[in-house]
């Protein structure tokens, strides 16, 4: 959790992973909804993500759409070789 110059307070996630053997439990979920209590406890307005799809996932999952459902939007959307969307939730 970091405050900008503007005053806002933002929190930065670097994706959730989750052992292959607990997915599709809720675990990501869970773990999700706790930093972001966590983050508003200190304040937070909102979240910067960087989903980090070239990490090992589960066939067919989509990672973008997983956030996105939990209301992150896609804010810097450009593919290219390294492809990692950023996104972003606002707490207020």
């Amino acid at each position: 959790v970091s405050q900008s110059r503007y005053g806002e307070v933002v929190a930065f996630l670097n994706n959730i992973n989750v052992e292959e053997a607990a997915r599709g439990t809720g675990l990501g979920n869970k773990l999700l909804n706790d930093f972001e209590d966590q983050v508003m406890d200190h304040e937070a307005q909102a979240v910067i993500l960087f989903a980090d799809i070239n990490e090992d996932q589960i066939e067919g999952f989509d990672l973008v759409g997983w956030y996105v459902k939990n209301g992150y939007e896609e804010i810097h959307p450009e593919e290219g070789l390294l492809y990692c969307p950023l996104m972003l939730k606002d707490l207020r």
